[in-house]
Formats: structure tokens, sequence, C-alpha cells
């Protein structure tokens, strides 16, 4: 879906008053009646295409804008003055396309006509073709290939262009473009809310040493507030090629012995995230962080602890007394640390000792994932149902001043055993969504054979009731930082830290579909606590497919089976649906097909779950259970439901 940048204006009368300009430029050869066809039909075209592309259809509009740029390549190749005036408008037109579909992680074919046509230089004969040149920013404009590109190559090359750290790559625009497992990281005309520009101006990346400066972050928002054109010839070419020597390298990290990360057995009397990140996160990010760390040594991750700093790795797993960060913590090796502050009591370092001696081994989700939120996490995991309670209350407090700050949006609560209501609504509403809530809880844990003596989930789910689309767009731009697409009517989150759901509230015929939507949200929520690293579209399907199970005459369980064949006959492969390959609630839809037919109430499925509990990925818990990995599984469903099975 295209979203946060302004409708593309169509200009189809452009086409005529350029050929009618054309045929009566003195002195030249006129425009053809076969080049007049063929500049008509392109124009419809990318007519077509607008209409598609501000209608929120990129994949309509993409075959449109490729054939279109056939038709103008054919034309250009031409040379002819008059041609190439009148194809002018249409090239811009196609050129303000290509930027929005490249963004929805759509490929198209390299386009480049060069420059505007001089109109003093004389008419080229036919076939000479003019070597291209690449498409030149608005005056004024920012230049992706002259000046993004450089950057970052310069600042974000070793991790996201070298190799794709965090399963994000900026090798090629069209990889940019598309963004990391979370979601899209630029959105045209929407620099400040662009995910990359958010990290950067937290300090969160870059991670390599290298920092963005003001300026670099400046021009970088600009670009993306004009649109995050693309100037190059190929969105698919690497970034490093478009730059050729442009691009300075940064100031490389010595060179050291890499440790790699070693996970716990859970075996180990000792643990990463118990007895060590949280020491860590009071003591020593305020020097080691990611904001220019002292000695260019950050503790922000697990995996930048390991890498160490100027002078070092700080830790030889099991053997402390060999390890630097051991010698510093004693004031055996120059300063005393944690610096500037009182040395750390003596039961702290024996664990820190203790840690190091069992292999210095990781036990939290990511060892990309920050210190202080592997703490967090590890705290919130050991929690009781209470404790963990009041901390969500805080997040949720935190979380609806973010999305409705100021008075007038003071919200009304209610609180159960189970839940935290947040709504602008009276209290008389949020205690029917609160009842309704749990009815539908009781019939999920049902379903799914949970424990009966044990809450489903653990914790209070907070429930943020929406009456007004505009307020739920407000909780992801604002909390979630990102756009909710136009057909959700809810969503999840979970993190063991916290868990929640967001729902618009239907209206009038359309109430008995609320239901459904908390049935769906808790079974996802559920399904999504039972394993660390659970992919959000294996709970997302499971979710709706539980929901489904549920209540299989609901209208919304209708419009998903209809949907089910037309999303799958549509998708670039199987398992699109995995890996981002489809627009939010496609991607939902695909999952939901998916999970429905492996049926969430069969032995199997109990075993697979079983299996995450264990600690296993899901991938080796599929190919435990089925034989086969979840993307050989798809392809064979896929294969079955469009052929009509």
């Amino acid at each position: 879906m295209i979203s946060n940048r302004r409708a593309i204006r169509p200009i189809a009368g452009l086409v005529f008053i350029a050929i009618a300009a054309s045929a009566v430029t003195p002195g030249a050869a006129a425009v053809t009646a076969e080049q007049r066809v063929k500049i008509a039909a392109c124009g419809r075209d990318i007519l077509a295409a607008e209409k598609a592309a501000n209608a929120g259809n990129a994949k309509t509009a993409a075959p449109l804008v490729a054939k279109a740029q056939d038709v103008l390549l054919e034309l250009h190749a031409s040379g002819d003055r008059d041609v190439l005036r009148a194809i002018e408008p249409l090239k811009k037109r196609v050129e303000a396309l290509r930027t929005p579909i490249l963004l929805e992680g759509i490929e198209l074919p390299a386009f480049d006509l060069g420059s505007k046509p001089d109109a003093t230089k004389p008419a080229a004969k036919p076939g000479e073709a003019k070597p291209a040149t690449p498409n030149a920013p608005a005056t004024g404009g920012v230049s992706f290939v002259k000046q993004v590109a450089p950057m970052l190559v310069a600042k974000c090359g070793r991790c996201h262009i070298d190799r794709s750290q965090g399963k994000f790559s900026m090798a090629t625009f069209a990889a940019l473009a598309k963004g990391s497992e979370a979601g899209r990281v630029i959105f045209p005309k929407d620099g400040k809310s662009s995910r990359i520009v958010e990290l950067i101006e937290q300090g969160d990346m870059p991670r390599s040493g290298a920092k963005v400066t003001a300026q670099e972050l400046a021009m970088l928002t600009k670009w993306i507030d004009e649109g995050a054109k693309f100037d190059g010839g190929d969105a698919n070419a690497q970034i490093k090629t478009l730059v050729g020597g442009a691009a300075a390298a940064p100031t490389p990290m010595p060179e050291m012995p890499e440790l790699d990360v070693v996970h716990s057995t859970g075996a180990e009397k000792s643990s990463w995230s118990r007895d060590v990140a949280a020491v860590v996160a009071a003591s020593c990010l305020g020097c080691h962080g990611e904001r220019q760390p002292r000695a260019q040594f950050s503790m922000a991750t697990f995996e930048a602890f390991l890498r160490g700093g100027q002078a070092g790795r700080v830790i030889v797993p099991g053997k402390p007394a060999e390890s630097l960060l051991i010698k510093k913590l004693k004031g055996q090796a120059g300063e005393r640390m944690p610096l500037r502050q009182p040395p750390l009591a003596d039961e702290i370092t024996k664990k820190i000792e203790a840690w190091i001696a069992d292999g210095a081994k990781f036990d939290g989700p990511s060892p990309q994932a920050q210190t202080a939120q592997v703490a967090e996490l590890y705290v919130a995991k050991h929690a009781s149902h209470d404790e963990l309670s009041k901390s969500r209350a805080a997040l949720a407090e935190v979380n609806w001043r973010l999305a409705a700050p100021g008075e007038e949006n003071k919200p009304t609560i209610v609180s159960t055993d189970n839940f935290l209501v947040y709504g602008k609504t009276t209290e008389a509403v949020l205690k029917d969504v609160a009842d309704r809530a749990q009815a539908q809880l009781d019939r999920v844990a049902k379903a799914v054979k949970a424990q009966a003596d044990k809450p489903l989930i653990k914790g209070r789910t907070t429930l943020y009731v929406f009456q007004q689309r505009y307020d739920y767009g407000e909780f992801g731009q604002m909390v979630e930082k990102r756009q909710v697409p136009s057909a959700w009517q809810g969503h999840w989150g979970y993190s063991v830290k916290d868990a929640y759901a967001c729902v618009l509230m239907p209206s009038g015929e359309d109430d008995k579909t609320l239901d459904l939507l908390l049935a769906q949200q808790f079974a996802s929520i559920y399904v999504a606590s039972q394993a660390a690293g659970v992919p959000r579209w294996f709970a997302e399907g499971s979710g709706r497919a539980i929901a489904a199970s549920l209540d299989s005459r609901d209208k919304r369980v209708k419009a998903w089976d209809d949907a089910v064949r037309t999303v799958m006959a549509g998708a670039p492969k199987a398992d699109a649906f995995m890996s981002g390959g489809l627009p939010p609630e496609e991607s939902d839809i695909a999952a939901y097909g998916f999970i429905k037919d492996v049926k969430p109430t069969s032995r199997n499925y109990e075993k697979l779950l079983d299996a995450l509990r264990s600690g296993q990925p899901l991938d080796k818990a599929w190919a435990q259970v089925f034989r086969a990995s979840p993307q050989q599984s798809a392809q064979a469903w896929a294969g079955r439901i469009t052929r009509g099975r």
C-alpha cells in the first residue's frame, strides 16, 4: 500500500499538448503517426498507473509503469528532438511513480532517459540515441546517488551493505526501500517519522564506530521529506557501484579476533540476563552506550560487548582472571571501573566472574537486543501475574500519553483481573468491552486446552479501545512508529514486558464482530507468549485460525476464507507472507489460510507448540513435526489451494 505521500496527480492532457507542439516545430522532423499512437497509449497506461497508485494499489500500478517505461525507452532511442520533447512530460510522471512503487518493495526494470533535450541543439538522426545520464533531482533537491548513498556507504556500509546485520540490507536502493523484518524504514514525505532517522537521532545507529553528523542527518531527512526519490538508473544496482569513489571509508575499528555468540544450554549456574545485563545497564552504559562510547567500546548490546573496543576483547570465556573486564572492575588494569562511581559490590563482581567462567554464554532473546531491554525482559519473564500487571499498567499510561496527549484526551480506565481497558468513552462501554473480552479469553483458553489454574496470558493485557480510526492510527504512528493498514480493525503487540490489543470499535450491525476480533488478538498473544522469537506470521495466523474455529459463520471469517486463494494467486512466491513479501493484511490472510490448513486444534499443532516451549526455533520445531520446512509446507499448501483443492 502506498502511503505517507501526496497523491500523484494525473496530467494526461499534457500528452496532447506535447504532441501538438512537436508537430509544428519549424525545421524539425514531425512526430510520425505511429509514434503519436505509441505516445497516446503510453499516456493512458501512465494515467491508469497513477489512479492505481493513488488508490494504494502498487501491485496494479507496477506492470503499467514497466510497460510505459519500455515504450518511452523505445521512443527515446529515436533521438529525434521533437519526440524527446513529446515524451518529456510522460518521463516525469513515470519517475514520480517509480519511487513509491520501489518503496513498497516491488521491483521495476531500470529506467534512464537522461536529461531534458536541449532545444538549441540540432535533432539527432533516427537511430542515434544519446548516451544516458542519471536522472537529476529537482533543482535544490537532495540527490540519492550524489549525497545520500555516499553517506550510507561511509557510515552504515560495514553492517548493512557489506552484511545484512539485523536482517536489514542497504546494498541496493530496492533493499533499502524494502526495509527490515520489522517493516519499512523510510516513509516518503515524512522524514521525522522514518525509522532510519529515528534510530540515528536516538544514537542507536550506526554501531560501527562511525557517526552521522548533524548536517548529514539533516540532509537525509530532507531527502525523505522530498519524497525519497531515486535518481539512479537501476534500483537493484549495488549502492557502492552507484557511488564509485565518492564515499569516504569510515574510520576502521582495530583488528581483533572475533568471539562467536555461544548460547546457553540452560545447565549453567550463571546467566547473562540475570547476573550481568542489569549491572551493565545500571552502571556502564553512561560511558559505554551507543553514543560515542568511551574507548570505542559499547556494551549496548551483547554483540557489541563481545566485539570489544580499542583495547581489544574484554573477556576470555572460561578465564575470568585473564579477562580485561574483571581486571578493570577490580582496579588491576589502570582506572577502576565503573569510572567515577563506587566500586561494584564483591558479590556482584563474583557473579560476573562466574558467568565468564561458565563460558560467557548468552541466554537472551537476541544478541542484537538492547542490554537494558534484555535485563527488563528477564525480570518480566520471572515476575508473577500481579507484578507483571503492575509494570504493564505503567507502560499503558506512557503509551496512551504518546498516542493521545493533553487533558482533553484523558482516558477512562477499567481494571479487571486479566485486563486493563483504556478508552475515550464511558465507563459503561469499557466495562462491556472488558466483560466480552473475558468471555472470549475463556473460549480461547478452552480451545487451546490451557491449564485452568493459570492465566492464559501472564500479566494483565492492556486493551486500547478506539472510537475513531484517526485515534487508532495515531497509536500506530506515535507508539509503534508505523502506519496502521486501512484494512485493520485491531491488532496486538507482545514482548513479555508488555502485552496489548488495540480495538477499533465496530458500530451498528457490525457490533458482533467485536467478539471475534478480541478472540483473534488474545489467541495471537497467547501463541506469541509460548516461546522467545515466535515469528509474527505464525502468531497472527494462529490467532485468526483459532478465532475462526470459535465462530466460522462470522462475516470476517468468511471474508478471510474468500480472500485466501486470491491473495496466494497474486503472491510472488508461496512463502512471501513469512518474509514481508506481501502487504500486511494480505500477509495476515495468507498466514491464516496456511495455519488453518494445519488445524490449530490438531495433535500436530500441539506438538509444535510443545517444541517451541522447549526452546526450539520454529523452523526446527516445524521440521520435527511435519518433516518439512515451513517454506516447503507453504509451497505444497499454495499448490493445493491455487488448484482449487
